[in-house]
């Protein structure tokens, strides 16, 4: 004996399905097929729906993403094309008297 029950419902889309095919075979409706059957495929449809605004929610991010990592790609890129500039040169001064290792004749 298992002790999982299982619970089985139909939902609001099968019993309104349900209860539009009965309308139509009892003839008080006369509405076409599409539309008997519509609460099947427009549960289905509101699920593709959802799914594709997550998925263009995921591409603009990845695509900000993408942005961001090209536009830090190329500011490295820049900052690497730039010149080395060498230090300026400066021509010596004259030399300090405290200096005891070099004398200058004069």
């Amino acid at each position: 004996m298992s002790d999982s029950k299982r619970s089985s419902s139909i939902g609001f889309a099968g019993l309104l399905t349900l209860l539009f095919i009965g309308l139509k075979l009892g003839g008080a409706i006369t509405w076409s097929w599409w539309w008997i059957l519509s609460p099947l495929w427009i549960n289905f449809l509101l699920v593709i729906a959802i799914i594709g605004v997550v998925a263009m929610i995921a591409g603009i991010g990845s695509v900000l993403d993408y942005r961001k990592a090209k536009a830090n790609q190329e500011t490295r890129l820049a900052r690497l094309q730039q010149p080395i500039k060498p230090p300026p040169i400066t021509p010596p001064g004259p030399i300090a008297r405290s200096d005891s290792r070099i004398e200058r004749k004069l």
